[in-house]
């Protein structure tokens, strides 16, 4: 097994059916500038970056007019 066990697995993905990704609220972005342009103006599109040590992860979280996105969470 690559992850070593399916609890060490679960700390870097999710299984299938769980992911934000695979119910199409969000996707990862790539190359860096262009992670770093949607971090800075996605919120104008409802795309906020999530996590903190994942600068590519985009999220649909639809802030409400005018707000910031929230709070960067630690680690996904």
């Amino acid at each position: 097994a690559t992850y070593g066990s399916a609890a060490e697995a679960r700390r870097w993905v999710l299984p299938p059916g769980e992911s934000e990704h695979v119910r199409g609220g969000a996707v990862d972005v790539g190359p860096p500038a262009a992670a770093a342009w949607l971090e800075q103006h996605g919120v104008r599109y409802g795309l906020c970056r999530r996590y903190a040590d994942e600068p590519w992860h985009v999220e649909l979280l639809a802030p409400a007019k005018g707000q910031p996105c929230p709070a960067l969470q630690p680690h996904a």
